[in-house]
């Protein structure tokens, strides 16, 4: 059975655990997402979705850096994934499995201890008009005012990237992560 990371057991001691290959496996928890728009990539997902979308990493890779390229990228797997507020927001929870001792060492240190998720995804909407962002000239990140003659606020709207029917690809431990507040 892994062990899972407690304040009753010292780093120190796990630490040594894990580098003479008695410890082989370690699971941690971490809030990996966070539904707070925008965030630096001015993407988004449709809070309908949020539920199934979390759920859909489980069994997906935990790696580094996003590098889908390399199988030594890979750290261990997700065990269990769900939406749970987090500060009132919804949040992505997900138990990891860290399954090498790089990985293991690495968290244990303190270096994984930010996340960023990857996904698949049918299509992507824009925010401005709710049309195939493909297909229109928004840009995201960048202000619009309203069109003269439509409805609603006339208040300036920042254009998001919106994915459609998105499901979980991976999760993995970065430096900076594009949604703030993860760990």
């Amino acid at each position: 059975a892994p062990t899972r990371l407690s304040s009753r057991r010292p780093k120190r001691e796990m630490l040594a655990k894990v580098r003479s290959g008695e410890l082989t496996e370690l699971e941690f928890e971490a809030i990996v997402f966070l539904a707070r728009y925008p965030n630096t990539n001015y993407l988004r997902f449709r809070e309908e979705d949020l539920g199934r979308f979390a759920a859909s990493y489980k069994g997906q890779p935990f790696l580094r850096n996003h590098d889908v390229f390399d199988i030594g990228s890979r750290d261990g797997t997700i065990v269990a994934s769900k939406v749970d507020q987090v500060s009132g927001v919804d949040g992505f929870r997900q138990r990891v499995r860290l399954t090498t001792q790089r990985g293991m060492e690495d968290f244990l240190q303190g270096r994984i201890d930010r996340f960023s998720i990857g996904w698949y995804y049918d299509d992507v909407h824009c925010s401005i008009c709710n049309g195939r962002w493909f297909d229109c000239n928004h840009i995201p990140g960048r202000k619009y005012r309203p069109e003269e003659g439509a409805g609603g606020s006339a208040r300036e709207q920042l254009c998001e990237l919106v994915f459609i029917n998105p499901a979980g690809k991976e999760t993995s431990a970065v430096n900076a992560p594009a949604v703030r507040g993860t760990r």
